[in-house]
């Protein structure tokens, strides 16, 4: 059977609403920072 990991890229940091829902609603959250996997090479630098 095919399984899909979904996931979303946000602009800025929103481990902390993020946090709090998983808080709210349960489940299984994982946070991984963009700067942490092989697909930051594939983004443009941020800008300060």
């Amino acid at each position: 059977m095919l399984q899909t990991t979904p996931f979303l890229l946000f602009d800025g940091d929103c481990a902390e609403a993020m946090t709090f829902y998983h808080k709210c609603f349960g489940g299984e959250l994982t946070l991984t920072k963009l700067a942490d996997t092989p697909m930051k090479s594939m983004f443009p630098p941020r800008k300060a």
